[in-house]
């Protein structure tokens, strides 16, 4: 290209003035900025203006950062090439600057010739890196350790068999000791062993018999609470069956006291005390219910005769009156009053209800004439009316009340 040698443009600030290597670098036009207009050459005239240089645009030069070299492996065969790599990077990066730099005309000569020049160094670099040692073998080493595994199986075989030696030698030791003299007496250490052995087996015959004596003493503990126990079952099983059997029989003595049968077997057997009325009735029976009804009018009109004897009747006067008397007439129905007719209808009719309590309480309120006259019949049901009050009795003291 044709320079300008008048040109008053001044440089771009910041960009580098002189090229290494070179001599006074060519002044460059700034981007944007006026290009003078003055013609090149002698002043003469006749020459045409040379055309204006188009305005090319600077470069940006991008500063090139070094690339932060690695920190060394612990390894030497890892160090040579991180080197090479750095060296490369900062060469390629100091190409591209110049190249790049102020849009300048590069020297292709020149520029392989430095070129020639790194790949030279590069080499030399290549041959002085020594390449990393190769693995080690460890073949020998796993051979060691089972060697060593070896002999330690062998050397615990070995302390085995050494303490059976050992033992083995105690126990002739031990013969030894307990070995008679020559002429037949026992040495010291014989009579030593064999006063410790009998020592000690006076020892665990003792602990033995300590243990004999606690178990004896807990059996004998046993043995009294089981039997304890079994008393009690027996006599808790006695007193159940004695008290099943005397309600049985009491049972049985209830029974009669409604037939009439006699019952001194059963009242045996039903309690070791019986009652004296009971016991009185036991042989014959006691009189029934039914005796006592049928047994009844008969005693009601002697009772009448002997009220109407002592004037006590209240039959009163008249042909009626006259009739009741001399016939012995009497009410078989139970009718209101306080005379003896009267009493004995309403007891009669009590009687037939089998309320025997109160027909003997209305027989109580007659005279005791008219009372009198009623004795046997009256003796009768009071025996029946105290038997079945001592049976009921036995009967509540048999249920535990």
């Amino acid at each position: 290209m044709a320079r300008a040698s008048k040109s008053s443009k001044a440089p771009v600030e910041g960009e580098d003035q002189t090229a290494p290597g070179a001599g006074s670098a060519p002044e460059t036009v700034a981007a944007g900025a006026p290009v003078d207009s003055a013609p090149a050459g002698n002043g003469d005239g006749d020459e045409a203006p040379a055309a204006p240089e188009p305005a090319a645009e600077p470069a940006t030069e991008s500063p090139v950062e070094p690339i932060p070299a690695a920190p060394p492996a612990r390894s030497g065969g890892g160090f040579w090439p991180m080197l090479l790599g750095g060296v490369l990077a900062a060469l390629i990066g100091f190409a591209a600057a110049w190249l790049l730099r102020d849009g300048q005309a590069v020297d292709p000569a020149a520029l392989d010739a430095r070129l020639a020049a790194q790949e030279q160094a590069l080499d030399a670099l290549s041959a002085r890196i020594t390449p990393p040692p190769p693995a080690p073998d460890l073949t020998p080493l796993a051979s060691g350790i089972a060697a060593l595994d070896s002999r330690a199986d062998a050397t615990e075989t070995r302390a085995a068999a050494l303490n059976d030696t050992l033992n083995a030698l105690a126990a002739r030791v031990d013969a030894l000791e307990r070995a008679p003299a020559p002429d037949g007496s026992l040495p010291d250490t014989a009579l030593a062993a064999w006063q410790r052995d009998l020592d000690g087996l006076r020892r665990d015959l003792a602990a033995l018999t300590a243990r004999v004596d606690a178990l004896g003493d807990g059996l004998d503990a046993r043995d009294a609470a089981m039997r304890a126990e079994m008393t009690r079952q027996a006599e808790d099983a006695g007193a159940s069956a004695t008290a099943a059997l005397r309600a049985a029989a009491l049972a049985q003595v209830q029974a009669a006291l409604e037939s009439g049968a006699p019952f001194a077997d059963a009242l045996a057997e039903a309690t070791d005390a019986p009652p004296p009325t009971l016991a009185a009735l036991a042989v014959t029976g006691a009189p029934t219910l039914a005796d006592l009804r049928d047994g009844f009018p008969a005693a009601a009109r002697a009772a009448l005769a002997a009220a109407r004897g002592a004037g006590l009747a209240q039959d009163g006067g008249g042909v009626a009156g006259w009739l009741r008397g001399a016939l012995n007439i009497r009410s078989t129905a139970p009718r209101a009053g306080d005379d003896p007719d009267a009493v004995l209808s309403r007891a009669e009719a009590a009687l037939g209800a089998g309320d025997l309590d109160a027909a003997l309480a209305g027989v109580a309120a007659l005279p005791d004439a008219v009372r009198a006259a009623l004795g046997d019949w009256l003796a009768q049901a009071g025996a029946r009316q105290q038997a079945l009050a001592e049976a009921a009795a036995l009967a509540h003291d048999a249920d535990g009340g």
